[in-house]
């Protein structure tokens, strides 16, 4: 029978741990498309993923900033702290009040504020509408 040590039940709480955050990652990854194969990529290949994908050059920069302007639901759904509900609610508004100006403005769309703003101003771009 093994021996219970503290090293023993650290390196099992880390197991549990990784597998927790594993099947985390998978949930939310799945939530946002049923039908869409789940693809786990490390971070600095998802410029190049987006650029070789169906999404329009327009809706994804080479820098893979997501315009705020030319973005679907689904891409601005991937933006931290926005949700299917919010994206649509800046879709919503670039269409029924005035295309974005600066990334600035989208706080201006109910429901994001200053922390949402904070969290995903390193990610998005908006291009100028003529």
């Amino acid at each position: 029978m093994p021996v219970i040590t503290a090293r023993n039940i650290a390196f099992a709480a880390l197991v549990i741990a990784t597998v927790a955050a594993v099947l985390a990652a998978v949930v939310l990854l799945a939530r946002q498309n049923d039908n869409a194969p789940i693809l786990i990529i490390p971070p600095s290949e998802a410029p190049a993923l987006a650029a070789e994908s169906n999404l329009s050059g327009s809706q994804v920069q080479t820098e893979g900033l997501i315009d705020l302007n030319t973005a679907s639901a689904g891409l601005l759904d991937t933006l931290p702290g926005i949700g299917p509900a919010l994206a649509q609610a800046i879709i919503d508004f670039r269409e029924h009040v005035h295309p974005f100006q600066s990334i600035a403005e989208v706080q201006e769309v109910p429901k994001i504020g200053p922390v949402t703003f904070q969290n995903m101003r390193e990610s998005i771009t908006v291009s100028r509408v003529r």
